[in-house]
């Protein structure tokens, strides 16, 4: 199975005539997986997942006495491994599908981010100052996924599938750095936007 997604957006945000801020974001994913059917409902395998999530923000605040400009990028990638099992509504040779698959998984988070700012006066005299700062943080990821999907067989062998993940998702986080340790639960946080499409083929 082979499934990703390509997100790409862009936002104008003015909050009065003096100030003004303008945000990109691209994100993308692709999740290549293997498996086999251990019977007609039940399957079992591997995932492997890489996503890089680029976000870019500039504001902009004209005052009466001066300027200040500043801009910030992030970017965000993840390497997952996982194993996954997945229980079928239907027998697999089904052309409609509905399954849910809890899936453990380990995954290497990597951000790195930096952010630059200007500052400019005019009156009584002209000044200007500038700052700017970066780092990188690292973080291991210890994470078991309950999700849901439904798939539409095209023809013999070939089905195109949409997958949920993320309805329920606990966690625990490892800190590179810092060696902080942090746990979490979510329920339907950010599911939607996590859906993504795929294309399975069964030998």
């Amino acid at each position: 199975e082979l499934g990703g997604k390509y997100q790409r957006s862009k936002s104008n945000t003015p909050e009065n005539v003096r100030i003004f801020s303008e945000e990109e974001m691209q994100i993308t994913r692709i999740a290549p997986i293997f498996g086999f059917y251990l019977n007609n409902h039940l399957s079992f395998g591997i995932e492997y997942a890489y996503s890089k999530d680029n976000r870019n923000r500039i504001s902009d605040e004209r005052m009466e006495d001066g300027s200040k400009n500043e801009t910030y990028d992030d970017t965000r990638t993840l390497n997952s491994f996982g194993i996954f099992s997945r229980l079928y509504v239907k027998k697999n040779s089904s052309k409609f599908n509905a399954f849910i698959q809890l899936k453990p998984a380990f995954i290497k988070s990597k951000n790195r981010y930096e952010s630059r700012g200007a500052t400019m006066g005019y009156d009584p005299t002209y000044t200007s100052s500038y700052y700017g700062s970066k780092g990188t943080t690292k973080i291991d990821i210890y994470e078991v996924d309950l999700g849901l999907g439904a798939s539409y067989k095209l023809f013999h062998g070939l089905s195109a599938q949409l997958n949920i993940p993320s309805v329920v998702t606990h966690g625990r986080l490892y800190y590179d750095v810092s060696d902080a340790k942090q746990s979490y639960t979510s329920i339907l946080q950010s599911t939607f936007s996590n859906a993504y499409l795929s294309f399975n083929y069964q030998f």
